[in-house]
């Protein structure tokens, strides 16, 4: 919830970055099926750029294995770059061993889904990520409204 009520679904936009075609436009329809607006690449430095900007999605799925910076470069690069808001990084991967699911969340990852992947479970992660999103805008718009000012009330993208 933000001052002026509820966050709602189609404020959210989710950077879904794989180069498969097939993967990208299920995890699209997925997104879409949840009521979030999608933001579609296919490489690493384009999912690094787009999160990176002024403006860029507050949740991500990221493909572990994809041309230019990984899935797993970019969760490490964003979350060097100490952006704020904090995206929600969910990587994809057909790598389900738990020794890789460890590895994942230990680059930056906050979830993982193997591939490949049940649309309803997509979801639900989506709405996870969505669901943090909106707590840590409701903390920021606490700090913007109180006096003393914290790390976690600075903006650092652009």
């Amino acid at each position: 919830m933000t001052e002026s009520g509820p966050v709602s679904a189609s404020a959210v936009r989710v950077l879904i970055a794989d180069d498969e075609a097939i993967a990208r436009r299920m995890l699209e329809h997925a997104v879409e099926q949840a009521g979030y607006a999608a933001t579609v690449v296919a490489t690493g430095d384009e999912a690094w750029r787009a999160l990176r900007g002024a403006d860029g999605p507050l949740v991500a799925v990221l493909d572990w294995m994809m041309p230019g910076l990984t899935g797993l470069e970019v969760c490490e690069k964003v979350r060097a770059a100490g952006l704020r808001p904090s995206p929600y990084l969910i990587v994809l991967t057909s790598r389900g061993a738990p020794d890789d699911v460890v590895r994942a969340l230990q680059t930056g990852a906050d979830d993982h889904i193997t591939k490949p992947f049940e649309p309803g479970e997509a979801r639900a992660r989506l709405a996870v990520g969505a669901r943090l999103v909106a707590l840590q805008q409701e903390l920021a718009d606490g700090c913007a409204l109180s006096r003393t000012r914290s790390p976690t009330c600075s903006s650092s993208r652009g």
